[in-house]
Formats: C-alpha cells, sequence, structure tokens
C-alpha cells in the first residue's frame, strides 16, 4: 500500500510528530459447508457463517506516509488451509497512530479486494485531513 498524504494532512501530522497506521485484516470464504453449530456461533459473533476472519497486521509509517506491506505474518496456516482454493481477501484502513493526537486526524480512502490483487501493484491510498475538502 502507498500511502499519501494531502499537503495539509502532511503539516499537521509533521508538526504533531504524529505517525500513520495502517491496519490490514484478512478474510476469506470458507472451502467447506457450514454446519449448524457454524452458522449459530456465526451469528452469536456477528459475522458470516461461511467467512473465514484472520488476524492481520499494523504497520506504522511516518508523518510523511509511504509504502506499507502486507505480510500477511499473522495469518495462521490452518486458517488460510479452510478457505482452500477461495481467494484470499484483504481489508486495509488507514488513520493517524494515536501517538501525538488522541483523536484520529486522517480521513484516507479504504481498500478491499483480494490479496494477490493488492500485492500484484501499490495499490494507492490517499489520506487527508477529517473535514478538509
Amino acid at each position: 500500500m502507498q500511502v499519501s498524504l494531502s499537503p495539509k494532512a502532511l503539516q499537521k501530522l509533521t508538526t504533531l510528530s504524529e505517525s500513520v497506521a495502517v491496519n490490514s485484516f484478512y478474510y476469506g470464504k470458507s472451502a467447506t459447508k457450514p454446519t449448524r453449530a457454524d452458522i449459530k456461533r456465526a451469528h452469536a459473533e456477528g459475522r458470516e457463517p461461511d467467512q473465514i476472519e484472520m488476524a492481520g497486521d499494523l504497520v506504522t509509517l511516518p508523518a510523511a506516509g509511504g509504502v506499507a506491506g502486507l505480510p500477511g505474518r499473522n495469518l495462521d496456516a490452518t486458517e488460510v488451509a479452510a478457505v482452500g482454493s477461495n481467494p484470499l481477501r484483504v481489508n486495509v484502513n488507514v488513520f493517524s497512530a494515536r501517538k501525538a493526537a488522541q483523536d484520529n486526524l486522517l480521513d484516507c480512502d479504504l481498500f478491499e479486494d483480494e490479496l494477490q490483487l493488492a500485492r500484484a501493484k501499490p495499490v494507492i491510498i490517499g489520506c487527508r485531513l477529517i473535514g478538509e475538502r
């Protein structure tokens, strides 16, 4: 992911010595049909019964933004195997790291698609200050 900031966002984060956080969340459709118990548990947890949710990554970038890889270092091999040949997907959110400011300062583009596509070429995520036009 290539994170770029508007001039105003860059100035604000630099002035505050704030960082940029890139959070990825991985998931995929189960290769097997869910059982009744799976469906009940999924509904109780507020998720889709045929979806395998996996731990993501959190990468911190400097105030200027930059490139954040999607290493998938927290992916569990058993969970990945449960997806089978279905595509592994990723949801990426970018926000200020809240090291210098208590609240998020950034309004950033979102990315959600197949992980393979995200790794194939740099995906540009633009960020601006919340409320900036």
